[in-house]
């Protein structure tokens, strides 16, 4: 992966095609002294694709990347432009890298000090085509913005296929940090086989305090309708002993995961507590939202947790602030499950442009 040593600097999110090919998306101008525009495809070989062409690309930082099933791709992030067109936080590209025309400009709004930090699109869903008609293909953002297209939607909306704004999900009053706008950075969509009642529903996680008018810190589930679903409770969620908490990052564990994990929710970010237990950046949470005690990170993650690019739950890709539970363990790791041996092992790398090793890990 010689290829990241060309980066001019961060990457902000990364995605698996089908294919096997990686687009990868942040702030950065080139790739392996390829001009880039903030987004690039990566071939199997994890050397630039140049038959993925986005011209000077995002004029911002792309924060989230979400490949479609019909091979067109949304990205999201702080950007007014994609190749010169106008693009507020959110665009959708062909599978070529070229800007799909069909996909509508969102008109993004915030409010005073708010506008002042910036919109950002941070957290791109889609709907499986197996939904159900009133969800399949459409598309769920979470960001840091207030309003769209003239209507208020604090931190989360939903779009119908075109890009238009779907008002079947109301937010209420949304995701609210102490009284501002909240920065909502993480969705998770339940399948459709996700069983008792959850299939259709979200999971959320960011920088707030409550969702409509409802006191959740940093992590919530919201109906189809977007209404907050009062059957998970994660108490008092997390909290940290010094500056904001914020979770980064949610995934669940797919139906196929066996009885001891499927339903449940993996969660990264920076904090240090989840409901009064301690939790360093990193937690599994019970389908319920209270706290999975079988899962012991130790010491943690130092400096921040991000998972990344997830084929399934069950073998999350993170890049950790320092280390995990070591500090010369940096930049790029990855715990796989090893469900007949029941542990977990660690694989990493030690900085950006190198490969994973593996390390053992949580036991």
């Amino acid at each position: 992966m010689d290829v990241f040593a060309g980066l001019s600097t961060w990457v902000r999110a990364i995605a698996l095609q089908p294919d096997g090919r990686v687009l990868i998306g942040g702030n950065f101008r080139y790739v392996d002294g390829v001009t880039a525009g903030s987004i690039a495809r990566l071939d199997t070989s994890f050397k630039i694709d140049l038959s993925f062409n986005p011209g000077t690309g995002a004029d911002g930082s792309v924060e989230a990347i979400v490949p479609r099933a019909d091979g067109k791709v949304l990205v999201g992030g702080s950007i007014t432009r994609y190749n010169g067109t106008r693009r507020k936080c959110l665009a959708q590209l062909n599978a070529d890298g070229t800007l799909d025309p069909s996909f509508s400009d969102q008109d993004l709004q915030g409010d005073g000090v708010f506008d002042s930090y910036g919109l950002a699109v941070r957290a791109i869903a889609v709907y499986p085509a197996d939904a159900g008609a009133a969800l399949a293909d459409k598309v769920l953002i979470g960001g840091y913005f207030s309003n769209l297209d003239g209507s208020a939607r604090k931190g989360i909306a939903r779009l119908n296929t075109d890009g238009s704004l779907d008002l079947n999900f109301d937010p209420g009053t949304g995701a609210v940090n102490d009284g501002q706008n909240g920065d909502l950075q993480a969705i998770a969509l339940y399948p459709p086989d996700a069983g008792a009642g959850l299939a259709g529903k979200v999971l959320i996680g960011g920088a707030f305090t409550e969702y409509d008018g409802t006191p959740r810190n940093h992590i919530a589930r919201l109906n189809a309708d977007g209404s907050l679903d009062s059957g998970f409770d994660p108490g008092t969620g997390t909290t940290i002993d010094w500056g904001d908490a914020e979770v980064r990052t949610v995934a669940i564990y797919p139906q196929d995961a066996g009885p001891e994990l499927a339903g449940k929710i993996l969660i990264g970010g920076r904090f240090t507590e989840y409901d009064g237990t301690a939790r360093n950046n990193i937690a599994r949470l019970n389908a319920d939202g209270s706290l999975d005690n079988s899962f012991e990170p130790g010491s943690g993650a130092d400096g921040g947790f991000d998972l990344r690019s997830m084929p399934s739950p069950s073998t999350p890709r993170c890049r950790p602030g320092t280390g995990w539970q070591d500090p010369d363990r940096r930049w790029v790791c990855r715990i796989r499950w090893n469900a007949p041996q029941r542990h977990s092992t660690l694989e990493c790398g030690w900085q950006l442009g190198h490969r994973l090793r593996p390390r053992n890990g949580v036991e």
